[in-house]
């Protein structure tokens, strides 16, 4: 049931993703299995904050962001104990779902977050006008087939 590739993604390569759009990145390990993770979390932390100091020297990276949603919290855990934050910046992927599930309720509740529903009601055409009336044809032929069949006992 472990999990070796509790990554710790920073940049460092050339890709052509599109969410990384021309930026570097890389991904390192920390090499905990999930199970020893729960078992002492603050040394998860500790080699967390090792692995990413390694990083950082090696790829100048301005930020490191955590990819594994335990490791983040053993890391949060230990900073929430009094611990000195490390001098970079480690962005932890928990927050961030948090943060952006707030920003989104802050939006709706100041009516600037709506979804649209125009593609629900919106009548098909072209194409798809053709293809709808043809399905609801064979529905509606299907739907008489089974009440003819059902009133005339036939199972």
């Amino acid at each position: 049931m472990g999990v070796r590739d509790s990554g710790i993604p920073a940049c460092r390569y050339p890709c052509s993703p599109p969410r990384f759009r021309g930026q570097y990145h890389g991904i390192r390990t920390i090499e905990w299995y999930i199970r020893d993770m729960i078992n002492n979390p603050d040394a998860v932390a500790l080699d967390t904050i090792k692995r990413c100091e390694e990083v950082v020297k090696e790829t100048y990276v301005d930020t490191i962001i955590m990819g594994c949603t335990i490791v983040a919290a053993c890391f949060q855990q230990w900073l929430m104990k009094g611990n000195a934050p490390p001098k970079f910046a480690i962005m932890n992927p928990n927050l961030m779902a948090l943060k952006m599930a707030e920003s989104l309720a802050d939006l709706k509740q100041k009516g600037g977050y709506h979804i649209s529903r125009a593609g629900f009601y919106e009548q098909p055409s072209g194409f798809y006008a053709d293809e709808a009336k043809q399905a609801r044809k064979a529905f509606a032929a299907a739907v008489a087939l089974a009440r003819k069949t059902s009133s005339s006992g036939i199972n």
